[in-house]
């Protein structure tokens, strides 16, 4: 039997089966960002406050942003109603750009590791360019600061 998402009385604690949301995004039902999406609005006590109810955007992708907010700015951001209704989405984008919690990088810290690949090859078969490529692409996924490269020919 497949689990299901649970939301934890409704007030903040979102309690999920990774494999009831693969599922979910298998079958085309709820895609895996969207799951993330919603996750995050159920996590956040504020927006989950029943106080607020009548005073949030109706858009998940809006509310969504507004969750990255911290908790005791996003309360008086809704007392001032500077968030309400009618809140745009880039609206929404700003004010967790000005008041969102840091999320940590998935960059390592300087201090952390590097991983070093070395590759020996004939320069005239090509594999130069392909590993390149391959170099370019870990840079753009891991940052420049957790991949290098030697090549050796």
């Amino acid at each position: 039997m497949k689990k299901v998402v649970f939301i934890n009385g409704g007030a903040g604690r979102v309690i999920s089966s990774i494999p009831a949301l693969e599922e979910l995004d298998k079958r085309n039902i709820i895609k895996i960002s969207v799951q993330k999406f919603l996750l995050g609005i159920a996590n956040n006590k504020v927006l989950m406050n029943e106080q607020y109810r009548e005073s949030l955007p109706p858009a998940y992708n809006t509310l969504y942003h507004l969750s990255t907010i911290k908790s005791d700015k996003l309360e008086t951001l809704l007392k001032k109603e500077t968030v309400n209704p009618s809140l745009l989405l880039n609206d929404a984008r700003d004010l967790a750009i000005e008041f969102g919690e840091k999320k940590k990088s998935k960059a390592p810290s300087p201090k952390s590791p590097k991983v070093v690949f070395t590759i020996t090859v004939d320069s005239s078969t090509g594999l130069k360019t392909k590993s390149n490529e391959a170099f370019k692409y870990l840079i753009k996924k891991f940052g420049s600061e957790a991949v290098d490269m030697k090549i050796n020919t």
